[in-house]
């Protein structure tokens, strides 16, 4: 079941030295895995693409200019985990 209490998005962007720029996204939700058992729970026939199409852009975006892109986690073995996105990129 997803969160029925307000959600937390955090937004944050930190200059890496002279050439980077780091956005960090985060929130608390649900975290990734479990998302995944309920898409799959309920709808067997929808396939999500959000994910793949920003995985695309944002790699599209980094091979251009230089840079990293990270989804992880905030914690694997809880219950209910946020996911943390870290993107770095070559200003």
């Amino acid at each position: 079941q997803h969160k029925t209490a307000p959600g937390k998005l955090t937004i944050s962007f930190l200059r890496e030295g002279a050439k980077y720029l780091k956005l960090t996204i985060a929130d608390d939700g649900i975290g990734r895995k479990r998302a995944r058992e309920i898409q799959s729970e309920t709808s067997r026939e929808h396939r999500s693409r959000g994910m793949h199409i920003a995985r695309q852009r944002i790699e599209s975006i980094r091979r251009m200019k230089g840079g990293a892109f990270e989804i992880t986690d905030v914690d694997e073995h809880a219950e209910d985990t946020g996911t943390l996105v870290t993107i770095l990129l070559r200003i």
